[in-house]
């Protein structure tokens, strides 16, 4: 653990001293903010992600489930202004995304089909489901608060900030200090043993999905307040790369059983601030995937000379 985040540090670090000569302007803290803002619905996402890759899985659904839950919110909110019906519209989505998610680790563990397999099948239902619905053109908008979640303010914080350190908050207790946190660590890092431990296995493994696309539900809600429509470009193929990426970064492997609730979120924050650092430098989309690329696997390896 102690590696993981001395890694992370050390690769802020270089970043920021990259900033400091090549682009001053982007620790302003108006831009820092931005900057946390812009990273607060990836890592979100990613705290779901990493959630799956404890038990030893993975979630590529993701993409998806943000992308269907954009296409319903903005859809159903525009059909009536009662706070009733946007509370209710929430909670369906809520449970729609822990649904797709339990679907997902039901089938992963009881007919042992490797998690890329399966979430990828269910990302291409999910997709499927959406342009059914939206009959190919979305459409519709988001209500006023959600609108304010996405892009409001509370004095200087970003609205959306405030959500990412309370889902934080709330999954780091979830995952360090309870019971079923100490039961992912331990289907992720032995399976078998917590088997005959008399570990509900099946129940921690359709629990987690569950929680992964219902997190990936937050994320899309928080896209869809910024952006205030309904549109096929939230979500999709990058967004899943990005979560495991912000993942890696922040110490979780896909070997199951290492990672934390923290990392995460900063690995997300660092993959944004890299972004606009490039951004900024002029550098082409091929440098941006290489860069990142090189990051990525620079952490990876570093995990694993340390297991």
């Amino acid at each position: 653990m102690k590696r993981q985040f001395y890694m992370m540090g050390l690769v802020t670090v270089a970043l920021l001293i990259c900033a400091l000569f090549l682009s001053p302007g982007l620790l302003a803290p108006k831009h820092l903010l931005e900057i946390v803002r812009q990273a607060t619905p990836l890592a979100i996402a990613a705290l779901g992600q990493s959630v799956v890759m404890l038990t030893g899985g993975a979630d590529l659904s993701i993409g998806s489930v943000i992308t269907f839950t954009n296409i319903f919110a903005a859809d159903l909110m525009a059909r009536s202004n009662s706070p009733v019906v946007e509370a209710g519209v929430i909670v369906l989505l809520l449970c729609a995304g822990f649904a797709i998610g339990s679907v997902n680790g039901s089938l992963i563990h009881f007919t042992k089909m490797p998690p890329f397999v399966m979430t990828l099948g269910m990302s291409s239902i999910v997709t499927g489901a959406y342009l059914i619905y939206s009959k190919g053109a979305p459409k519709g908008r988001v209500s006023e608060f959600l609108h304010f979640v996405g892009s409001g303010r509370l004095g200087i914080l970003p609205a959306s900030v405030i959500v990412l350190v309370l889902v934080n908050i709330m999954m780091y207790f979830l995952i360090h200090k309870s019971t079923f946190g100490y039961k992912v660590y331990y289907v992720g890092s032995n399976p078998t043993a917590s088997i005959f431990s008399g570990v509900k296995t099946s129940r921690i493994i359709i629990q987690s999905y569950g929680l992964s696309s219902m997190l990936a539900v937050v994320s899309g809600l928080i896209l869809s307040g910024y952006i205030g429509i309904g549109s096929f470009k939230v979500g999709g193929d990058p967004y899943v790369l990005n979560t495991m990426a912000a993942a890696v970064i922040g110490g979780t492997t896909f070997d199951g059983g290492t990672g934390n609730m923290v990392g995460p979120v900063f690995g997300a924050v660092i993959f944004t601030f890299l972004s606009a650092l490039l951004v900024t430098l002029g550098l082409g989309e091929p440098f941006k995937y290489i860069v990142k690329g090189l990051i990525i696997i620079a952490m990876v390896l570093s995990y694993s000379k340390r297991s």
